[in-house]
């Protein structure tokens, strides 16, 4: 089969504060080992690098954790071994390994064994030393695919993992960490007009783009200020006031449609609905005038849809929802 190989680059800093002439005495030292993955094709969950000083423990990491790590103990002797086991999560094993110094121009001994264990020795512990490990997949096994999206709240098979998916991979909605997408939390009004701007341009708004609103409430240096500039010099949404957008305020159902009807327009899309289509939800008659045109021109689509029979035009819209309709107004004007 067609080998797949992946580099993991170890910078292993050794810095022991110990005159050579006191070294004899064993005093105490500190070790600090500075471990770094670099340059991988993807990455390699649960490997364990651990690093023994004349059998004693020095540093114990994995790549999912690595960084620095100190060890203080007696000063190892000046003809010493440095052992690094190298432990290849599953399916992968060490196929490769090269150790040289950064600092120094003489050698270290290289002797890896079966089990990946590396024996470094050197003269003095004033070291900069550079350990590179290739692995390989072990034959007839293939690692498994990486997640499509990072969020741990979004897992597979529930009714939104798809557009929520799409939604990230085209850049329109982000995470509220980076690990969570928080799909049940409310949709507000500044999320509502970024997802517009960035669906429109392809892209997050820079420093090229305007901030200047009548808002009182839009400070120019957050990070919703262009996307509320743009979206109300289109006309797309309006303020809540003359001077106040209401920044975080949540957004109802209508309130979104209305949006989208309006951003349709704008983008030059037919929202016309034929005269006699009535939407068929038990809850049309308490859609509120505003949004009467909006809310006829998305159910007659099915961009927005209901629940129950109903059309819930108060309740308030979730992310979730937002990325779904999202991805049907896109699917049906691309």
């Amino acid at each position: 089969m067609k080998k797949r190989f992946l580099s993991l680059l170890l910078v292993i800093v050794l810095i022991v504060s110990v005159p050579a002439a006191v070294a004899l005495a064993l005093p105490e030292v500190t070790l600090i080992f500075n471990v770094f993955e670099y340059e991988t094709e993807m990455h390699i969950a649960d490997a364990e690098i651990t690093g023994y000083i004349d059998g004693t423990l020095a540093f114990q990491l994995t790549t999912d954790n690595l960084g620095t790590a100190r060890w203080r103990g007696p000063a190892p002797p000046i003809e010493s071994e440095m052992d690094i086991h190298i432990t290849a999560p599953g399916n992968y094993v060490v196929v490769f390994t090269e150790a040289f110094s950064i600092t120094q121009d003489r050698p270290f001994n290289i002797s890896p064994s079966e089990t990946g264990s590396l024996t470094l020795r050197g003269s003095d512990f004033v070291l900069n030393t550079t350990l590179v490990i290739i692995w390989d997949i072990a034959e007839g096994d293939e690692p498994p695919p990486p997640p499509p999206i990072p969020f741990t709240d979004v897992p597979e098979g529930m009714w939104f993992f798809d557009s929520v998916v799409w939604a990230y991979e085209n850049n329109i909605m982000r995470g509220a960490t980076a690990t969570t997408f928080e799909p049940l939390t409310e949709f507000t009004r500044c999320m509502n007009v970024a997802t517009l701007f960035r669906m429109h341009h392809g892209r997050t708004a820079n420093e090229s783009d305007s901030r200047v609103t009548p808002f009182e409430d839009v400070r120019e240096y957050r990070w919703y200020a262009p996307y509320i500039a743009w979206a109300f010099e289109q006309g797309i949404v309006n303020g809540q006031t003359a001077t106040t957008f209401g920044v975080g305020e949540p957004v109802t159902r209508q309130d979104f449609a209305t949006l989208m009807y309006r951003y349709a327009n704008f983008v030059g899309v037919n929202t016309s609905v034929p005269t006699d289509f009535v939407p068929d939800f038990s809850d049309v008659d308490i859609i509120g005038p505003w949004a009467e045109d909006a809310m006829a021109w998305v159910t007659y689509t099915g961009i927005i849809r209901g629940s129950d029979g109903e059309l819930l035009p108060w309740n308030t819209a979730i992310r979730a929802e937002a990325a779904a309709i999202l991805m049907r107004y896109i699917s049906q004007n691309t």
